[in-house]
């Protein structure tokens, strides 16, 4: 039996807000994707900026800038869509009206074609690499058609056996989590 996106989302966000040691979860994660040839040779790289209890990314943020990669992050235009923006190491940050943090200087729009890698937030995910988000499509709009790698960061226990797909829905090249990598990435 298919259980529905809300449900499923209600139920996979409980879990994840019960876990107490995000950050040592959230440090093997970043050490797993530093450690993949996707994240080494990217120049460009997307990250979200992390939130309640999101896998924590300021470490991947902070990664990137010393590697000497350009870093952007995600900023929702007109409540409809995403667009990218670059960041500078110690950049300051806002708070919109989700609660998310996002950059205080936006002059700066990040071509999407430029863009090697993007680091993905989501609130389920299944080991066919299939994505669900927060409900808003805002990544599955941005990502539909393009040729940047898309790598999935979770914890274990928001891998299920299978999220509802819908065609609109983007699939992820590989999810990482605090145990394992699923993908060929």
């Amino acid at each position: 039996m298919m259980v529905d996106k809300k449900t499923l989302r209600s139920v996979v966000l409980k879990r994840r807000g019960s876990l107490t040691d995000v950050t040592e979860r959230s440090e093997k994660i970043a050490s797993a994707l530093f450690a993949r040839k996707v994240f080494r040779d990217a120049s460009v790289v997307m990250v979200y900026l992390s939130y309640n209890s999101e896998v924590v990314t300021d470490g991947i943020v902070e990664e990137c800038f010393r590697a000497g990669k350009r870093v952007c992050v995600p900023v929702v235009a007109d409540g409809e869509h995403m667009d990218a923006v670059y960041i500078k190491s110690g950049g300051e940050f806002v708070t919109d009206r989700y609660g998310i943090r996002e950059p205080s200087d936006k002059s700066c729009p990040a071509d999407k074609r430029d863009i090697d890698l993007c680091v993905v937030p989501g609130s389920a995910f299944d080991l066919s690499l299939g994505r669900m988000g927060y409900g808003k499509g805002y990544y599955d709009r941005f990502l539909a058609g393009s040729d940047i790698k898309k790598i999935a960061l979770a914890f274990d226990c928001q891998i299920v056996d299978k999220v509802p797909y819908e065609s609109t829905d983007v699939k992820m090249d590989g999810i990482i989590t605090e145990s394992r990598v699923i993908g060929d990435i």
